[in-house]
This record gives C-alpha cells, sequence and structure tokens, in this order.
C-alpha cells in the first residue's frame, strides 16, 4: 500500500504506548551465515564459564581471575557500549570485545563513557553509533524538575568520554521538544539520524522523524495516523543501502499491545508488512529491537516462541529461526557473531553467540545491564 501523509487532525483517540517501541543497534554489519533448520529449532542454556564474583571496580586495569573454561569466541574484535547501574547510579560504559577471549569474560576492565550525578534520577537507552565509530547517539531522560523531564535525544564523542567520563551538562542535545524522543538511528553513510518522537500528538503516540547528525533539519518522515488504525511507530533500523527503514508499529489488540514490524521505502513511500503474524500464539505478538544484516537478515526479539527469544528473519521469506533466550540482540561489524542480552536470576546480563545461535556464553556477572551496541 501507498502510505500517505494525513492532513491536520487525528483519526482515533491513542492509548499511550509509544514508550513501549525502543532500539539499540545500527546496521553496520557484513553478511551473516544463514542459520541452519537443525540449529535454530533448539536452544541449549550458554555455557556458564565465568565465577561468580562481586562486580570489579570500574577502571582500566584488567582484572585476572583466570578461572573457568576458555571462550571458543577467539575471533571477536571491536568494542561493546552498554548502559550499566554500578554504585547506585547509571552509566553508559564501554567494554573491549577481547575480553570474550579470556577466562574471566567481560566482567572487568569496563571504561566509564559517562559520570552522571548519583543524585539525580536519570537513565539511557537506545544507543546507536555513527558509521565511524567516533559519536554515541542515545536517548537521555532525567526526571529534574529544573531540568527538561522527558526523553531527548543527545550525542558524545567517545573518544573524548574514554580519556574523561562526560559529565551530563557535555552531552550534546539534538532535540528540544517537549515532547517524549528516543530510538536514534544513524543512516549507513552517517548522514541522518532517524528518530521516534511524540511531538505533534495529543495522545502520545511516536511518529518517525529525520533530522542531520547536528539535529538540524529536522523532518516529519512517516506520521502515526497515515495507516487505517491506531498505532505508535518506533525502533527504526536502517537497510545497508540506506533506502529502506524497518519499523515497529504497535497497536491495540483487544485493549493489549501488539508490536509487529513494517518496512518503508523512502524513495517510494510504501510501507509493507514484514512478517505474517502468527496465528495461535495466544497473545499479541511483540516483535522488537530489530536490526539489519547486509545480506537482508533482520535479527530481533520476539514472543513469537512463548518466550523472550533473539529471533532471525530474513527479508521477502516468511520463516522465522529462534537463535536463544534473550532480548536487544546485535550484530558483530562482521556479520558473524551477535550479542545480547538475557534475564536470569543474576539479572540482565550479556551474552555471545555465533549468527547461527551455536555456542552461546555468558560474558557479565555482577550489576544490570540493559541497551548494548557493537562497535567498529
Amino acid at each position: 500500500m501507498r502510505y500517505t501523509r494525513p492532513a491536520a487532525g487525528k483519526w482515533f483517540a491513542f492509548l499511550a504506548i509509544g514508550g513501549l517501541i525502543v532500539s539499540s543497534c545500527t546496521a553496520t554489519s557484513q553478511t551473516p551465515p544463514t542459520p541452519s533448520a537443525n540449529t535454530a529449532a533448539t536452544s541449549t542454556e550458554p555455557t556458564p564459564y565465568l565465577v561468580e564474583t562481586p562486580f570489579p571496580t570500574i577502571g582500566r586495569t584488567p582484572v585476572a581471575t583466570a578461572t573457568g573454561k576458555p571462550s571458543s569466541h577467539q575471533d571477536v574484535s571491536g568494542k561493546f557500549i552498554t548502559v550499566s547501574n554500578v554504585e547506585d547510579n547509571t552509566d553508559i560504559f564501554l567494554i573491549d570485545a577481547v575480553c570474550a577471549k579470556q577466562l574471566d569474560g567481560c566482567s572487568a576492565n569496563w571504561i566509564r563513557l559517562t559520570d552522571t550525578p548519583r543524585a539525580e534520577p536519570i537513565d539511557f537507552r537506545d544507543l546507536s553509533v555513527s558509521p565511524d565509530g567516533k559519536q554515541l547517539v542515545f536517548a537521555y531522560q532525567n526526571d529534574d524538575e529544573a531540568a527538561m523531564p522527558n526523553w531527548g535525544i543527545y550525542t558524545l564523542t567517545i573518544e573524548q568520554c574514554m580519556a574523561n567520563p562526560c559529565k551530563s551538562e557535555s552531552f550534546v542535545r539534538l532535540t528540544s521538544s517537549p515532547k517524549d524522543e528516543f530510538a536514534p538511528a544513524w543512516s549507513p553513510k552517517g548522514t541522518l539520524i532517524a528518530f521516534a518522537s511524540t511531538q505533534g500528538d495529543e495522545y502520545q503516540a511516536s511518529s518517525i522523524y529525520l533530522m542531520a547528525p547536528d539535529g538540524s533539519n529536522q523532518q516529519l518522515l512517516i506520521e502515526q495516523s497515515g495507516f487505517q488504525e491506531t498505532v505508535s511507530l518506533g525502533c527504526p533500523s536502517w537497510s545497508p543501502d540506506g533506502t529502506q527503514l524497518l519499523l515497529c508499529v504497535t497497536s491495540l489488540d483487544q485493549q493489549r499491545a501488539k508490536t509487529v514490524f513494517f518496512v518503508y521505502s523512502l524513495a517510494e513511500q510504501t510501507i509493507e508488512p514484514f512478517l505474517d503474524e502468527p496465528a495461535d500464539l495466544g497473545e499479541p505478538v511483540n516483535d522488537q529491537h530489530p536490526q539489519w544484516s547486509a545480506d537482508g537478515h533482520i535479527i530481533f526479539d520476539t514472543n513469537r516462541f512463548r518466550s523472550v527469544d533473539v529471533a532471525n528473519a530474513l527479508i521477502g521469506a516468511s520463516d522465522v529461526s529462534r537463535l536463544g533466550d534473550g532480548d536487544s540482540p546485535c550484530w558483530s561489524p562482521d556479520g558473524k557473531k551477535i550479542i545480547y542480552i538475557r534475564s536470569g536470576s543474576a539479572g540482565r546480563q550479556l551474552y555471545l553467540m555465533n549468527s547461527d545461535g551455536s555456542d552461546s556464553i555468558r560474558l557479565t556477572r555482577g550489576r544490570h545491564v540493559d541497551s548494548v551496541v557493537w562497535t567498529p
């Protein structure tokens, strides 16, 4: 169907569910191997090779606790960036991916990129790294009444913050609407940032906008009321050639939120559903956190298998392959690995697996993590 930007006015009232739609990764990966049917159909408990130790002091000196089982992921490279609560404070941290090769995993040798005041009730989400690996764009919320209490989109320079953790006042704010703005995603060439915003909607339903990397030239791209039902749009993910966006489209199914993916063509201004909805799920489908690979594979988390799972699907195909338990998956730069988050008795921790779902290992122990991205 052809998407038509509607005239002024709304078609339906909308229950505020825009905040449910989030995103964490940028599409920087190369072609991953196609998952085999046998591997995708089963899920095994990741190999627990880390010892249970207190969360280490954050710093730049490795903490060697060489115990446990050596990792088989000896070809990883790049860096992970994640959000974690350390010392009763939520901040952004950088972890060298080489830790996946080590016996002690990735619970040590973190580098703090931000240093927000302990007294501020703040939060970060929706991390996205520029294609050159130099800039981090993210959604940030400060609940201090003296500040803007809504979600806004900010950037920081990674190398600068590695040398000296950045204070919140040094973040560069790209958006200034009094409404929520979130889910930023760099385009493959780094010339645009797509994001979701509730500006202009009294019911807090979000639409998709574009802007330049410095926050200028903000333009409405896809308005939520252009659909013939009440929806909220979010988690944009760029195709590798920058001509399409994969979107989360959230609507109400018997008063419960349902989220599915649509693919939008920027040149043709057409929008089509990505996957068929399962007929026998028994609850509204919830597809989230998509990331596009170079050959048309999409990794995402979903409840299609009656749990929270990482899955893989191919653009133009109808099959969905289950890769394992978890959420917020992100391709490695070479497309061979996937980092993701898994919840358990120890909270939300980082895990790593091959692109076909095999050899899943736990990377961290200790504090809760959220919103992970893999940088070159």
